[in-house]
């Protein structure tokens, strides 16, 4: 039912209120794979509104409990960040059961790529990359970072390496699950573990929760020393976690632990860190990503303190006169 008034308006503002203007707009479906192969995932552009230099770009990955959701689904917010004045980049990815998580990992790297490699056709700047993840895209996001950057400390490899991911200017993580182990306890406390893919996606076993759990990542950074501790944080990119009080459904105390490890890791090392978390008493599951998709029925109080906090952690773009 939370869904009803977003999708009616949706309807409303792709069939009457820019049905003439879409295709300057949104570029819809485009191959992100190399390959030209028909069963691949694709992705979404919204192009942003006219600007004085390249737009700074923000890489969007929805969730959906890693085996369901839909690009589509997110046009409105898209739409919003669009109209601020970035180059949006919404990519499918497919899901459980067809895949499970290396598979997941492989396709949102190859859209990143892709962004980077056509960005700037589309308006956008290939230099100014933010990743934006919400619930399941939170952690695709945070697991992605987090693992590359480790990567390239403990190899010692520079970014020109063909398996890094691109360089990411900022990190934006709303709502999201940051430990696979306890989240899965959560699940099974709800009684939604069976209805649930994310144990079976994940590998059903604790070595292979830990191994896909941005918190257990930052944890192994804390046995580094502080030469490899310090490189860890210079690499990290400005960082923005955002959650909410009210969310039952990945419970506060899931970024509240994430926060932790994090700051015992900033706390060993003698640098100034851009990272900030905020918990917000009245806010749920859905409402990072509702907030952004305001319709002529509903404005969200988060709405403002969101938009203020991505343009802080996103490159706010400059505006032509």
């Amino acid at each position: 039912m939370e869904m009803l008034p977003t999708v009616a308006y949706y309807l409303y503002w792709r069939y009457w209120k820019v049905r003439k203007q879409i295709d300057s707009i949104k570029k819809s479906n485009i191959p992100f794979y190399p390959s030209a192969e028909t069963d691949k995932p694709k992705l979404d552009v919204y192009l942003p509104t006219r600007i004085s230099t390249l737009a700074p770009v923000i890489f969007f990955i929805y969730g959906g409990s890693w085996s369901s959701g839909n690009k589509l689904m997110y046009t409105l917010l898209a739409d919003t960040l669009r109209k601020e004045g970035y180059m949006v980049v919404v990519p499918d990815y497919r899901k459980y059961p067809e895949v499970k998580i290396a598979q997941i990992y492989e396709d949102v790297t190859q859209a990143l790529l892709w962004t980077r490699d056509n960005a700037k056709h589309y308006g956008g700047d290939p230099s100014c990359i933010s990743i934006m993840g919400h619930s399941a895209g939170a952690h695709l996001a945070a697991q992605m970072v987090l693992d590359d950057i480790r990567r390239k400390v403990e190899m010692q490899t520079s970014t020109a390496d063909t398996t890094a991911l691109p360089p990411v200017q900022h990190l934006i993580l709303l709502a999201g699950v940051y430990d696979i182990g306890e989240h899965y306890l959560w699940e099974t406390y709800r009684g939604v573990e069976e209805i649930s893919g994310m144990s079976r996606v994940m590998g059903s076993t604790p070595a292979n929760f830990d191994l896909n759990s941005p918190t257990c990542a930052l944890k192994s950074v804390l046995s580094w020393d502080l030469k490899k501790k310090g490189e860890f944080v210079r690499q990290l990119p400005p960082t923005l976690v955002v959650h909410g009080q009210h969310d039952y459904t990945v419970p506060v105390q899931s970024a509240n632990k994430f926060h932790t490890v994090l700051q015992e890791i900033f706390h060993d090392i003698n640098q100034h860190v851009e990272y900030k978390y905020l918990c917000y008493p009245d806010m749920n599951h859905s409402d990072p990503v509702f907030a952004l998709m305001p319709t002529c029925w509903y404005h969200s109080q988060f709405y403002k303190p969101l938009l203020d906090e991505i343009s802080n952690y996103s490159n706010k773009p400059s505006r032509e006169n």
